[in-house]
Parts: C-alpha cells; structure tokens; sequence
C-alpha cells in the first residue's frame, strides 16, 4: 500500500506503513544503508553491532512484534534520520511523532503477551504458521463447542461474530501458505 494511502487510513497503520517502507528503503539502497551505518556508530556508539531494521511478515507469527521492538533498540538512529529539522529531505515522511511511538508502544505490549504464549506453546522464538494453526484450529473448535448457556443473546452473537472473524482470518492465511511447498511439508504428518 503507498504510503500516503496507508497514513490516511490511521495512525497506528501509518505507523506500521513507515517502518514498513523504511525496512524496504533499507534493505534496496546501498547509499541508505551506508548513512544508516554511520549515523547509527555515531548516536549508539557502545552497540557492538549496527542494527537494522526488521520486516514483518504476514506469515511469521511474530515478526511484527520483532519489527516494533528492533525500532524501539533503533529509535534513536531512526528518529535522527527522518528528523523533519535535520534528517534527509527524502526520509522526513517517514517520521514517527511521538504520538506514533506510543500507539507502536501499546501495541507491542500486546504483542510481547502473545509472542511469550507462542514462544511457551512452542518452545521457539521463530514461530511459523505451520505450528500455530493447528492451535488456533483447536482454539476456534473449543469456542464453538463450550457454549456457555447463561451468556446473553447479544454475548452468544458477539461470540460467534468473533469465531466467524478468527475463522476467516485463519482461512486467509493458510490459503496464503497453502501453495508453499515449504509450509505444506511442515504441515504434512
């Protein structure tokens, strides 16, 4: 998604969308990464290694939550790079206000929960989606099976609306990974 479109739909997607595009600027651009290396040995000069910034993947469980902590390890370098007042002209638009940072803040609050349950559940830290859709799989099945008869009529419809939304979203990603030969030989028994 451009940029601009990706900004106009929400703080938090714009968020995503620039360290998104700062990851893709980064990773083509020889000329960037070489400023990034020697504006990163400047402002975080007792690192041992340059950090770069991460990419999230729709089919790795946790790489957002990756993507969100490496930038908060790399703020400082990324904020004085798309600085409005001294960064490069051509990165100002992918600045994070201080409002962004503490949406991706809150956000990774959440995350870190569920990268600690995956990481418990699977006793990894690169969780894929060949180990956690059987779980979710499980998961959706015991939400429609456990019917909690005192619920109310509006609760049993929030319920289900949220099973049809999980159903959905987990369908989307197993088609998405169902063509890699990868992903079907993890699956396979």
């Amino acid at each position: 998604m451009p940029l601009e479109q990706a900004i106009r739909s929400g703080r938090m997607h714009g968020a995503l969308a620039k360290l998104s595009h700062m990851y893709a600027k980064q990773s083509k651009s020889t000329h960037f990464q070489q400023k990034w290396d020697r504006l990163f040995r400047s402002v975080l000069p007792r690192e041992p290694n340059v950090l770069k910034l991460k990419q999230a993947v729709p089919t790795r469980w946790n790489s957002r939550y990756d993507q969100i902590e490496r930038a908060f390890k790399v703020r400082k370098v990324y904020d004085a790079i798309t600085s409005p007042e001294t960064g490069e002209a051509d990165l100002q638009c992918f600045h994070l206000s201080e409002e962004e940072w503490k949406l991706l803040e809150w956000l990774n609050e959440m995350l870190h929960a569920l990268s600690m349950c995956s990481h418990a559940v699977s006793l990894t830290t690169s969780v894929s989606l060949s180990l956690m859709i059987p779980l979710f799989t499980e998961l959706i099945n015991t939400m429609e099976d456990n019917i909690d008869h005192l619920e109310s009529r509006e609760e049993a419809e929030l319920r289900k609306e949220a099973i049809k939304h999980a159903k959905d979203k987990l369908l989307k990603y197993y088609t998405h990974t169902l063509h890699n030969p990868w992903y079907t030989f993890a699956m396979s028994e």
